[in-house]
């Protein structure tokens, strides 16, 4: 084998290498900054639901009006 093949091949290992350390790299500084994030957001405790909301008192909301089977939002 000639001397360039030997060159060409570790060029393209050396780049492979780089390449592969450089995706390692951001993939890993990615995630701690999107853990960091998550770690900061606001956890609640308390439920959502608000008691004195009934759904039932603004109607089915979603109609039919046409015949034609797909059911359009009334307002």
């Amino acid at each position: 084998m000639s001397l360039r093949w030997w060159t060409a091949l570790t060029v393209a290992i050396v780049l492979v290498v780089v390449v592969v350390t450089c995706v390692v790299v951001t993939t890993r500084s990615t995630s701690s900054s999107a853990a960091a994030t998550l770690d900061r957001l606001p956890v609640v405790t308390r439920s959502t639901e608000d008691p004195s909301y009934r759904r039932a008192e603004f109607g089915s909301g979603w109609a039919d009006l046409d015949g034609d089977g797909c059911r359009k939002r009334v307002i």
